[in-house]
């Protein structure tokens, strides 16, 4: 049997001088970095002991190890070769991001290499924040840690994408938390996960679980209960459909209120309407919406520092029923789950509601719902999308819908405006006489001009407002009047569900 050599036996290699020289270029270093972070590190480090930290919107976790930082990837690609090229450039980009980010730096070195391409390197009190350059690619390989909860890192890479003028459709984004432990995620969800998609962010409120993931064709998309509420690359789609066509339609839009709407976007795109005073925000799960603010801070863009946002959250029911005043709301949007059985929200969708809504709008105030997928053969979505149709037709003198098709919802979404008022009807949103160009001349009047809409214009309003014949048939065929209307079996979920 062979036995163990001891370390004195063993033969010893000579080093070469270069090996000599990275060592004492590393140990130099090294020395550099302790001796900056104990001259000029804020007394207390990260500002507290390792065992306090928690961040907030993870109520339900249990940490053996604490969440001891977070630790954003981002690969910018489409970046103005002239900037990233530049070391003086980047380091003031860097610069700025830190501070946007609400870091500390300590100390910045960058190093202009002869042919292409900069190295910026930020030591920081939360840590550091390094990139480099391929100026000749369009491309910037960026690596942003930040220890503790409060800086946002998040925000460093949304000023560093904008500044390098980087494509945010084709760059890559990927977080990390460090350190603790994750509850178990939603198994829908995390079925989905392989090498194109990463989980981000996961929450188990008191009402839902919460998923952010990072996929390869969409960017960030948000779950609740495992199921896809908006996406990064599209989300606009689905709410400029939600939010332009009414506050179009309304003469003057003063007082708006969204129910739901936790991403914050709803509440982005109702706050460019330049008549708009005041826009309200009733959000059930304040986890949820904390959760999408912190890490999908570009879906509300701002809007809840906006001094005409007033943020309510708690149940949605009271808040109308019991708390808002009569004749207040031009508009009203309903932006929460689908209206399924079984579902969080599922109470929202009846006709005591609807008429309790109808008496907090104004005299010719207008409410919109969301309804929901609406594909032929998707029989429960269908069938819940008529019933709402019916029952605001007892209760409005003038209701109507229209559909938008959303890529990372993979199908048609359906909306139901129904207004106080006949006229409406003469409105050159819902007229389908009516030119585009009448919608264009609305939206360059009413909407700020500085908001650029990306999906609405006049053309392709007429195609919301334009159904297609396989859904207008399905939706005829449900008919609640004549009692042909059959409700489809209840739409069950997975045993690992809780529902409220």
């Amino acid at each position: 049997m062979a036995t163990k050599r001891k370390e004195k036996d063993l033969p010893q290699e000579p080093l070469s001088a270069g090996a000599k020289f990275g060592i004492a270029l590393i140990g130099v270093g090294l020395l550099v970095a302790i001796v900056l972070l104990l001259n000029k590190a804020p007394t207390g480090g990260f500002g507290g002991k390792a065992s306090e930290y928690r961040l907030s919107h993870f109520p339900a976790w249990k940490f053996d190890i604490p969440l001891i930082g977070k630790h954003w990837v981002a690969e910018f690609e489409g970046c103005d070769g002239s900037i990233i090229n530049s070391g003086a450039q980047m380091k003031q980009i860097v610069t700025d991001a830190v501070n946007k980010a609400n870091a500390s730096m300590v100390a910045i070195i960058y190093k202009e290499f002869e042919h292409l391409g900069v190295t910026v390197l930020a030591l920081l009190s939360e840590s550091h924040v390094g990139i480099h350059t391929w100026p000749q690619y369009g491309y910037a390989a960026t690596d942003v840690f930040t220890c503790g909860n409060i800086a946002q890192p998040q925000l460093a890479i949304e000023h560093m994408e904008k500044m390098f003028k980087a494509n945010a459709t084709t760059s890559r984004y990927t977080f990390f938390h460090r350190g603790g432990k994750m509850p178990t995620p939603d198994l829908r969800v995390m079925e989905e996960l392989n090498n194109e998609k990463e989980l981000v962010a996961f929450i188990q409120t008191p009402f839902q679980k919460a998923h952010i993931i990072w996929t390869e064709l969409y960017g960030l998309q948000f779950f609740l209960d495992g199921v896809s509420q908006s996406a990064q690359t599209d989300e606009y789609v689905y709410h400029e459909a939600l939010v332009t066509a009414p506050l179009l339609t309304h003469p003057t839009t003063k007082r708006v209120m969204v129910m739901g709407g936790g991403e914050g976007a709803t509440l982005r795109e109702m706050l460019q309407f330049l008549s708009v005073e005041e826009a309200t925000m009733a959000e059930l799960d304040g986890d949820v919406a904390k959760l999408c603010k912190d890490y999908m801070p570009t879906w509300s863009a701002g809007a809840y520092d906006d001094p005409r946002a007033n943020l309510v959250i708690g149940n949605g029911i009271e808040f109308i029923t019991k708390k808002s005043k009569d004749d207040y709301f031009d508009v009203i949007l309903m932006d929460t789950l689908d209206p399924i059985d079984g579902i969080l929200s599922f109470g929202l969708f009846n006709v005591p509601f609807y008429k309790s809504m109808h008496k907090k709008l104004t005299k010719d105030g207008i409410l919109v719902i969301q309804g929901g997928q609406l594909d032929e053969d998707e029989e429960a979505g269908m069938y819940y999308f008529a019933k709402m149709v019916h029952d605001l037709k007892t209760i409005f003198p003038f209701v109507t819908y229209y559909t938008k098709y959303v890529r990372s919802f993979d199908g048609f979404w359906g909306f139901m405006m129904a207004c106080k008022v006949d006229r409406c009807g003469d409105s050159p949103v819902v007229n389908p006489d009516a030119h585009p160009s009448l919608v264009d001349k609305l939206v360059a009047e009413k909407i700020n001009p500085q908001h650029i809409l990306r999906s609405f214009d006049g053309e392709s309003n007429r195609g919301q407002f334009s159904i297609m014949r396989e859904t207008r048939e399905a939706l005829a065929a449900l008919d609640f009047a004549a009692g042909t209307a059959i409700k489809p079996p209840v739409h069950k979920r997975p045993e690992d569900q809780k529902w409220a």
